[in-house]
């Protein structure tokens, strides 16, 4: 099946009307890989169950900045990191953000902390 875009979905199914109403009627443009300007491409948000024609300004959890499983990493980050973003992940474990890596660092603090109090 041919797909212009390279976004994953076949042009057959990319009918560029701008409202997804199945995975064989996305609304999604054929010639652009993402069709909403989210950062996330049309073919992983279909996959991931998330609009590709809302860049999170209808719903949020369409958007790069949603979180549909409330684990504290955005779908951009979710997506850039290949997981699931309707599977809850622990934060700690991907860092791609300043504010991951700022949590990565408290934890870590905390935790030195912790065993020191423990072990006096």
């Amino acid at each position: 099946m041919i797909d212009s875009d390279k976004d994953g979905l076949p042009d057959i199914v990319e009918t560029n009307t701008g409202t997804f109403v199945s995975y064989t009627d996305t609304g999604t443009d054929p010639n652009n890989p993402d069709t909403d300007y989210d950062g996330m491409p049309d073919g992983w948000e279909v996959d991931f169950n998330l609009d590709p024609n809302d860049d999170g300004s209808l719903n949020i959890h369409n958007g790069p900045m949603g979180d549909p499983d409330g684990d504290g990493i955005v779908n951009l980050d979710e997506y850039q990191n290949a997981s699931d973003p309707w599977e809850t992940d622990v934060p700690a474990l991907r860092v791609s953000s300043f504010y991951g890596l700022l949590t990565l660092a408290i934890v870590i603090l905390c935790s030195k902390l912790l065993r020191k109090t423990i072990l006096n």
